[in-house]
């Protein structure tokens, strides 16, 4: 949450973490099942991912996500 916070002043008002002791794809795809969709399955998402087997749970659920490399600035 630090790093999230000094890199684009930004604080999120949640954040989940993977507790189920499962790869990076599936935890987040539980996560999101569980609680993310639930509370915000009417709202467009936007997913800042670097793992591409994420990047592709996420597209499977109709979620935009991008990489962003170090260094590189955000354009829409």
């Amino acid at each position: 949450m630090t790093s999230i916070k000094e890199k684009t002043d930004w604080q999120p008002d949640e954040a989940l973490f993977n507790r189920y002791v499962l790869t990076s794809p599936l935890a987040k795809e539980r996560m999101l099942k569980e609680h993310v969709l639930p509370k915000y399955a009417n709202v467009e998402m936007l997913a800042i991912e670097n793992n591409p087997a994420t990047r592709a749970m996420y597209s499977r659920y109709g979620i935009r996500s991008v990489k962003i490399t170090p260094g590189e600035e955000w354009q829409q």
